[in-house]
C-alpha cells in the first residue's frame, strides 16, 4: 500500500472581518441589575468589576446606566454607537448580526474644563433611547448597544432597559481587541447552549467560558475556525458541528467533547475529559505554544474519522497524549513528512527499538488498542524474524520510506527493506525449523 502524504495548505489569519488578527473577550452571562435610581451601576467592561456607589464609583468605569437604564452616562474610553455625533444623541439598539466598526456613529463631543465632569473629555449621556421607534430600545426587552472601547476596540453589550423600574439588566458583552469589526451577538447563550458561530471567519476567544445559570453547553457552528484560549470551566457538552475548534487553553473534565462528521478538532491545549470523534482530529495543529494535544479521558473514534499529523524531525512533530483510544475505526493521515535524516531499525533490534538508536516518532502517548483502519500492510514471517518481532506488525510507506507502526503507544519507526535473498534465506530457515519440530 502506498500511504498518502498530502501537502499542507497555508492557514488563514485569525480574523473577524478583513485580515486583522483578532481576540474576542466575552464576559459570560452576568445579569447585573441596573438600579432604578440616579446612581445606577458603574461597570468596567475590561475587568467586569462594578458597583452602585455614586459617591465612590467603580474605578475605571466605562458605562453608567441609571433610572433602570432609561438614562446612560458613558466615559471617554467607552463610546456607544449613537444616532448622531452629539454627546446627548440617542444610543442605538442594534440588530443581532450587524457590525460594530470604526465607521459606526460615535459622539465627537469633547468635554471642556468646568463642565459637569471638569477636565474630562468625551463624557456624554443618552436619555432618549427607550421607546417604540426604529432603533430604540423597547422597555423590558433585550437589545444590543454597540461600543468603541479605548478608541480602537469594538464590541457589543446585551441589555434590558426600563423606564425607571426594576428588571433592567446588563446581561453580557463582548469586544474584539484587534481593531477589527465585530458582529453583534456573535457569542450568545441560548438557554443552556453557548453558541460559537464563526461563520466563514476565524475567531479567537481569549476569555474563559464558565457555567451560566446551570451547566452550559458550547456549540461550535459555522465553517470558520474558533480558537478557545482560556481555562474554560463550563461543564456541559462541547459540540463541534461544523468548521474547526482549536483548544489551545483547556476544557473542564466534565465536558464531553463531540466532533461531528465533517467537523475538525485541533489545538495544543488540554481537554481533560472524554472525546467522541466522528470527524477529523488535527493533533497539535492550530495551537500557539507546542505541537501536543492532551486528552485526559477516553478518545472514542467513529468509522470514517481521521487523525492528522505533521512530522518535521525527530524532536518536532505533532503528538497526541491520551488516556486511551481504540484506533481501529479511525484513519491515520501523515499530512507532511519533511524529515529525511532518520536512521533505520536494524537486524534483531525490534524488541529494543527505543534504545537502539533508530529514529522514531511517538505520535501517540497513552493506552492504544487496535490499529488504524487504513493501515493494513503487515510484515511477513521472514521480516518478523529479521527484525526480532512477533505477532502482527503493521507498516506504511511514506515518501518512499517504509515505517513500522509500533503498537501500544504508537510509534513510527523507519525500517530498511531487507534484500530478497536475505528474506529467502530466512524463509528457508523458518521452514527447516518447522520441519524439525
Amino acid at each position: 500500500m502506498k500511504f498518502p502524504v498530502m501537502s499542507i495548505c497555508g492557514s488563514a489569519g485569525l480574523v473577524f472581518v478583513g485580515n486583522a488578527s483578532a481576540e474576542l473577550i466575552y464576559s459570560n452571562v452576568r445579569d447585573i441589575a441596573i438600579p432604578a435610581n440616579f446612581a445606577g451601576v458603574y461597570l468596567d467592561v475590561e475587568t467586569g468589576n462594578w458597583n452602585t456607589n455614586m459617591n465612590s464609583p467603580q474605578s475605571g468605569w466605562d458605562i453608567n446606566p441609571f433610572f433602570g437604564g432609561s438614562a446612560i452616562w458613558n466615559s471617554p474610553n467607552f463610546q456607544p454607537v449613537r444616532s448622531a455625533t452629539g454627546a446627548m444623541d440617542a444610543v442605538v439598539n442594534l440588530a443581532e448580526g450587524s457590525l460594530v466598526t470604526s465607521t459606526s456613529t460615535y459622539s465627537t463631543f469633547v468635554q471642556g474644563a468646568g463642565g459637569e465632569n471638569p477636565g474630562g473629555a468625551g463624557y456624554g449621556v443618552s436619555d432618549s433611547h427607550v421607546g417604540s421607534g426604529v432603533g430604540q430600545f423597547q422597555a423590558g426587552q433585550e437589545g444590543y448597544l454597540g461600543f468603541r472601547l479605548n478608541g480602537s476596540s469594538y464590541g457589543w453589550m446585551r441589555v434590558v432597559f426600563n423606564g425607571n423600574t426594576g428588571g433592567a439588566l446588563i446581561k453580557d458583552w463582548a469586544y474584539d481587541t484587534s481593531g477589527a469589526s465585530i458582529a453583534v451577538g456573535n457569542v450568545k447563550l441560548n438557554g443552556s447552549d453557548m453558541a460559537l458561530d464563526s461563520g466563514n471567519n476565524n475567531v479567537t476567544l481569549g476569555s474563559a467560558i464558565s457555567d451560566s445559570n446551570g451547566s452550559t453547553n458550547v456549540v461550535k457552528s459555522g465553517n470558520g475556525t474558533t480558537n478557545l484560549n482560556g481555562v474554560n470551566t463550563y461543564t456541559g457538552t462541547t459540540t463541534v458541528e461544523a468548521g474547526r475548534l482549536n483548544v489551545n487553553g483547556s476544557i473542564h473534565a466534565s465536558s464531553q467533547v463531540v466532533v461531528e462528521a465533517g467537523a475538525t478538532l485541533g489545538g495544543d491545549g488540554v481537554i481533560n475529559g472524554n472525546v467522541t470523534l466522528d470527524g477529523t482530529l488535527r493533533v497539535g495543529q492550530g495551537g500557539s505554544t507546542d505541537r501536543r494535544l492532551e486528552i485526559g479521558g477516553v478518545l472514542s473514534t467513529g468509522s470514517g474519522s481521521s487523525m492528522v499529523f505533521r512530522i518535521s524531525d525527530e524532536s518536532s512533530y505533532d503528538q497526541l497524549v491520551v488516556g486511551s483510544v481504540d484506533l481501529s475505526n479511525t484513519n491515520l493521515v501523515i499530512e507532511e513528512l519533511s524529515d529525511t535524516s532518520w536512521s533505520t531499525l536494524e537486524y534483531g533490534d525490534g524488541a529494543n527499538f527505543l534504545t537502539n538508536g533508530a529514529t522514531y516518532y511517538k505520535l501517540i502517548e497513552g493506552t492504544t488498542m487496535g490499529m488504524f483502519a487504513n493501515v493494513t500492510d503487515t510484515m511477513s514471517a521472514a521480516e518478523l524474524a529479521y527484525y526480532g518481532l512477533s505477532g502482527t506488525q503493521y507498516t506504511v510507506m511514506l515518501n518512499d520510506q517504509k515505517f513500522w507502526v509500533a503498537q501500544g503507544s504508537t510509534y513510527l519507526v523507519a525500517i530498511p527493506e531487507p534484500s530478497l535473498g536475505l528474506l529467502g534465506s530466512l524463509g528457508a530457515l523458518l521452514l527447516l525449523l518447522r520441519r524439525r519440530r
